[in-house]
């Protein structure tokens, strides 16, 4: 570890794909960030993710978009940026694909109705996408069970979370982030409307700027500040298949479910969603349902060798919308969590946009509706 300096410019509380990711864009500025995390960093939701990354709009079609959809269109437009550069700098492939994704109707999270509601969203950002009848759907992904209709979304792209994390983590150290596993928030010492320090199991640790990325623990870190911040765990159940190589070509998705297919043969299944607090244990009925999925859906995964199950606490809100920006009350505190499903695909734009805002530069996309205090 490298000697802490008196203050920094940035503290971020969370060292998953958010508080990573942030980091990196701020040291790219110059700024001196330290990054603490109370276990291994990396190592809960962002570590526990399918790493599925579905297209956003393009900037033309912006004007007509929400703030949560730009920056879907802005992490789809850095995502294969992000992942060269990266692997330039770290040598370190986070896997990412532009695989193309399978939408099927499976008659129960996801029907005709919602992939008709998908459809005139991707209308309106300017997607491309094509409607498959029988045949085509049998010719695209031959080993998926016969379906009666589907859409081929080509635009969407996946990538390997543990791979991605290990590459920011790297990165992260080659621009002089002081990294700090193991060191636990409990509390905070604040001046009228500024926070002076955090005070952690290592110590008091001052900054200039604080931010939350500590993604469903985010809540009782807030709470310490007197902010009532309502973002909940949601338990994802996820197992991990392993056989033979191009069973399937592309992600299948059928509403919250999906079968996620890697080059080496393995496919990802997942996931539940289930409102169990902090608990993360997997469940015999859990991973029943997800293998009663996968084999339904793709009658070769019954041949399939189970390689490993885990699951991951997702930070849910209300609205399903992340907190970004400004907490109230206090000038120099921020936050940025709360992204539910989607906090690996929104990792980039969060990072860029939040960067903008914590160094008073301009943001490429206004969040002001995704503060804290949105009704």
């Amino acid at each position: 570890m490298q000697k802490t300096p008196e203050t920094f410019d940035v503290l971020l509380v969370g060292g998953g794909v958010m508080g990573l990711s942030l980091a990196w864009e701020l040291a790219q500025q110059g700024t001196l960030v330290c990054v603490i995390d109370s276990g291994e960093m990396g190592r809960e939701a962002s570590w526990a993710a399918a790493g599925m990354l579905p297209p956003g709009p393009s900037r033309g079609h912006w004007p007509n978009c929400t703030a949560y959809e730009q920056l879907q269109g802005l992490s789809h437009e850095l995502q294969p940026a992000w992942h060269q550069k990266l692997a330039d700098l770290t040598h370190i492939d986070n896997g990412f694909r532009p695989t193309g994704a399978l939408y099927v109707d499976d008659g129960r999270a996801m029907t005709m109705a919602a992939l008709e509601k998908n459809q005139r969203e991707w209308d309106r950002w300017g997607l491309e996408y094509h409607q498959l009848d029988a045949a085509a759907i049998a010719d695209v992904e031959p080993a998926i069970s016969p379906q009666s209709q589907a859409i081929l979304l080509p635009g969407e792209s996946q990538l390997r979370p543990p791979r991605h994390l290990k590459a920011l983590l790297a990165a992260c150290q080659r621009e002089g982030v002081d990294l700090q596993p193991g060191c636990q928030l409990l509390g905070w010492q604040t001046q009228g409307e500024q926070i002076r320090a955090a005070i952690t199991s290592m110590g008091a640790i001052t900054a200039e700027n604080y931010c939350l990325t500590s993604g469903c623990w985010t809540g009782p870190l807030a709470a310490e500040l007197g902010l009532e911040l309502p973002i909940r765990p949601v338990r994802g159940q996820i197992l991990l298949l392993n056989g033979p190589p191009n069973t399937l070509r592309r992600i299948v998705n059928a509403g919250p479910r999906y079968l996620t297919p890697r080059p080496d043969g393995r496919v990802l299944v997942g996931s539940t969603q289930e409102e169990v607090g902090f608990n993360k244990q997997n469940t015999v009925e859990g991973l029943a349902e997800l293998m009663n999925f996968a084999r339904q859906l793709c009658p070769a995964l019954a041949d399939f060798t189970l390689e490993q199950n885990w699951s991951g606490l997702r930070p849910g809100t209300a609205d399903e919308l992340p907190y970004l920006g400004r907490l109230p009350r206090y000038e120099n505190a921020w936050i940025a969590a709360g992204h539910f499903r989607a906090g690996i695909q929104l990792s980039p734009a969060t990072a860029v946009v939040m960067r903008s805002l914590i160094l008073g530069q301009k943001s490429p996309v206004d969040v002001a509706t995704l503060g804290i205090d949105r009704s």
